[in-house]
């Protein structure tokens, strides 16, 4: 018997192989993850030569778009779908560690079904981007909206809040809102106290 390749941390397809799973009938499984999230033990001849590529969501998927009487698969709608699902769900997706290590999910309606996806959130205006109400909520119909590239870059997480007469907001709003340029507020607000720097 040749010696055990290690698979861990690889990818094929959509399975990460995550460990060494129970031996059945003689033959070496791995415990692996697609990513979907599901969790499977896999053989491991199965996955070095390509005969399975994930837990059967890939199928779906393309099941879905080919029947799809609105074929999206080339949209910006579609392409929204998809870096939910792998912000979610794949370990090696590089906005994964403010998503799904949170525990950020996708929601059962929307995981394998792109149609239910455009059926709750409806055309993507141009130049939006998908947005969570709730930062430590899941992607699910309650909790998203289309929102303007301008306005996420105000709900990110680090921007800073300014607490001014019980009305917190973050810099560029307040700037927009008194009328002064960003820089401009920064310095006030660096150089005097908020009472003095939002009435000058």
């Amino acid at each position: 018997m040749g010696k055990l390749i290690n698979l861990v941390g690889q990818k094929f397809g959509r399975w990460t192989a995550l460990e060494r799973a129970k031996d059945k009938n003689g033959l070496v499984r791995w415990k692996c993850c697609c990513d979907c999230g599901t969790i499977r033990d896999v053989r491991s001849i199965r996955l070095r030569n390509g005969l399975t590529k994930s837990c059967g969501c890939l199928q779906r998927e393309m099941a879905s778009i080919k029947n799809t009487k609105h074929s999206q698969s080339n949209s910006s709608i579609y392409y929204s779908w998809i870096d939910m699902k792998r912000r979610c769900n794949d370990p090696n997706n590089v906005g994964y560690k403010y998503y799904g290590a949170r525990g950020i999910k996708v929601c059962d309606r929307w995981l394998n079904s792109f149609e239910n996806f455009f059926t709750d959130m409806g055309k993507k205006p141009e130049k939006f981007t998908l947005e969570r109400k709730d930062f430590d909520g899941n992607y699910e119909p309650s909790n998203c909206t289309w929102v303007s590239k301008k306005e996420q870059q105000r709900n990110r997480r680090n921007n800073r809040l300014i607490n001014y007469n019980g009305k917190i907001q973050c810099m560029s709003k307040w700037a927009e809102e008194i009328g002064v340029s960003l820089p401009a507020l920064w310095w006030r607000l660096k150089h005097y106290p908020p009472r003095i720097a939002f009435n000058m």
